[in-house]
């Protein structure tokens, strides 16, 4: 039980950590769109991973869920070398600031709340069926145009990351953390 709890501890700090360093570094990375932000925190987690010498994957949309549908995927998953079992699955959703010029408004909202709640409902699903130890559900509100209106799910919470001194920014963060790794956790 050791290593494998060991390995455990260091998916989730280094699931932790990557979103440490988004909030540290967010104005760098002029996200647009939800692939935008996976990708950026799979960028990082693809060169730490080798850094602190764990045996660890790293996954884009890698399933969880028999079947072929993307909704049995998880956005980001870290898996151990020895295992096609996660150890940590990550969801995400990103809704961008309304008062950016890049963005159509036309395509605005993008995220309706619906997929915030079934993205914790799946991991919460992962996570009680097995499927994997510890799972993720985060929703970057660029603008806080859903903080501005919704109250944190049960078991959630937001949490405000600021506005980097830009006007167009007023990053929240709402997350779910299962089973929550305590006080240095994704949000604190």
């Amino acid at each position: 039980m050791g290593v494998t709890s060991d390995l455990e501890g260091d998916a989730g700090r280094l699931l932790t950590d990557a979103l440490d360093w988004l909030r540290a570094t967010y104005p760098e990375h002029r996200i647009v769109v939800e692939r935008d932000l996976v990708w950026t925190l799979q960028k990082w987690l693809i060169r730490e991973v080798p850094a602190r010498h764990l045996p660890l994957r790293i996954f884009n949309d890698y399933g969880i869920e028999p079947g072929p549908r993307r909704s049995l995927s998880g956005d980001l998953v870290l898996v151990p070398l020895d295992s096609p079992v996660p150890l940590v699955v990550a969801e995400f959703k990103f809704e961008p600031s309304h008062r950016r010029v890049d963005i159509d408004r036309k395509k605005l909202p993008v995220v309706g709340w619906s997929g915030v709640v079934e993205d914790v409902a799946r991991i919460r699903r992962w996570v009680d069926g097995g499927m994997t130890r510890e799972g993720l559900a985060v929703f970057v509100d660029e603008g806080g145009f859903a903080h501005d209106r919704r109250t944190a799910m049960p078991d959630c919470e937001w949490s405000g990351w600021g506005t980097y001194g830009e006007p167009t920014l007023d990053v929240w963060v709402h997350a779910y953390w299962l089973p929550h790794p305590g006080p240095s956790g994704p949000h604190s």
